[in-house]
């Protein structure tokens, strides 16, 4: 009881604001970040990025290979110095600075011109000089065989390839200046999101691939040949009929396949422009909140009968990620689904109770009785709920939690306000749903 009396408002509230903008940045996968430093572009045919100057201090990095470091500038330059300098297959000419041989190159130069007698269009050849790189594989709920040359195949698979397997093969890529666990690896296009599996705040070896994200100019196709660019109708020949579509703006839309592990973006035209690859779900997010019982999904938040864990687990199956928060009032365990927008938490010493159900996008179901849910309208939730409860707020992390008392619980000598609260996002609009948050009186 006593760890109970502990659960205090601010916690769970951080703990939300997170997987918020964990989710916002990466439930569709639409980021472009920029990769200024070549040196991180994956080489296979001892050119590098073809000719490019590569910068970055290679006094303290090692330049990929078909550079070599440059003393003077103290950064990595196209060429080569001796034969380690280049890929496998290739030596230097060290009077010309560069690697040759490779393969079907022939002994040529392969620095961006024609190459062979063939051009190779300024991209890693693998030693096949003008012809077709092979696609690579995507795999729906699973991930993808990313096939950069004729040589190299990379084996992409969410919930199980970790941070230092993706940068191994694409370099470090570009973290989201808000959201450190996105990262992008322009001009590749590929994009991915991890969770922070170690529970330490940093994203490092260990931490898990949870969505693949492939961009436009991804050269990808599943087994039915379906990729960036195919039509909305070809690819409904393969997935079926969509779970869940939403329009996104200058005439994007998305169609969601929880259950198979996929999202495509298509542009105005209807051709895919973006696919987010995850772990397939057991449920899809459309259910009611049912905020006057406080549970979703059957599962229920309560100070003094909430659902187990173990029922969380058996109706969605094995968490995206378990996370750990304290503060001077609680300590909290969270279990998140984030391809569901769904998050559970509890004191971490009451082991058997759901306390709090956080929801956010791309859970889409509605609040009982209303027509109302994530991206409803600050305006919109004051006039359906006003009349039933006076809305109440106060700081929460660096924005507000606004919430209406729904009903009261005792536990011991103790007595807590059971709360349904909502977090609005820059356009007033909401972005977080916590049922059932318990404020201690």
């Amino acid at each position: 009881m006593t760890a109970r009396t502990r659960f205090g408002a601010v916690g769970v509230l951080v703990l939300s604001i997170g997987w918020i903008a964990l989710a916002s940045a990466g439930w569709l996968g639409c980021g472009d970040g920029v990769d200024a430093v070549d040196a991180t572009a994956p080489s296979n045919d001892g050119g590098g990025s073809d000719g490019r100057v590569v910068s970055g201090m290679c006094k303290d990095v090692t330049c990929p290979k078909g550079n070599y470091c440059d003393e003077m500038t103290g950064g990595c330059r196209h060429g080569c110095l001796e034969d380690g300098d280049c890929a496998s297959g290739y030596i230097c000419n060290v009077s010309a600075r560069t690697c040759t041989g490779g393969g079907g190159d022939v002994d040529h130069v392969d620095i961006g011109h024609p190459d062979g007698g063939k051009p190779d269009a300024s991209q890693p050849d693998g030693g096949n000089d003008g012809g077709p790189v092979p696609k690579s594989v995507i795999i729906p709920g699973e991930g993808a065989d990313y096939k950069p040359d004729a040589r190299t195949t990379h084996q992409f698979r969410v919930g199980q390839s970790d941070y230092t397997v993706m940068t191994s093969a694409l370099g470090a890529g570009t973290p989201d200046q808000n959201l450190k666990w996105y990262i992008s690896w322009a001009p590749t296009p590929i994009d991915a999101l991890f969770v922070d599996t170690s529970d330490d705040t940093n994203l490092n070896s260990g931490d898990l691939l949870n969505r693949l994200i492939l961009l436009d100019g991804f050269n990808g196709a599943t087994a039915a040949g379906h990729g960036i660019g195919t039509p909305k109708a070809a690819w409904g020949s393969e997935m079926g009929n969509a779970e869940f579509t939403t329009p996104l703006g200058t005439g994007d839309t998305a169609d969601y396949f929880f259950t198979k592990g996929l999202n495509i973006v298509y542009d105005s035209t209807g051709n895919a422009k973006g696919l987010t690859v995850y772990k397939p779900t057991k449920v899809v997010p459309g259910q009611t909140i049912d905020w006057n019982n406080m549970s979703v999904f059957g599962i229920t938040s309560s100070i003094t009968n909430g659902s187990s864990f173990t029922e969380v687990e058996g109706a969605l199956g094995t968490p995206d990620v378990i996370t750990h928060a304290s503060s001077s009032s609680v300590d909290t365990e969270t279990y998140s689904y984030v391809a569901l927008g769904l998050s559970f938490a509890h004191g971490t010493q009451a082991q058997t109770d759901v306390n709090t159900i956080v929801v956010y996008p791309p859970y889409f179901g509605k609040l009982s009785g209303t027509s109302l849910g994530i991206g409803s309208t600050h305006a919109d939730i004051k006039a359906y709920f006003d009349a039933k409860h006076a809305e109440q707020s106060m700081p929460a992390g660096q924005g507000m939690l606004y919430y209406y008392a729904i009903k009261q619980e005792t536990v011991a000598i103790y007595t807590f306000t059971i709360t349904l609260g909502f977090v609005y996002n820059s356009t007033d609009q909401v972005a977080s749903i916590l049922v059932g948050y318990p404020i201690q009186n």
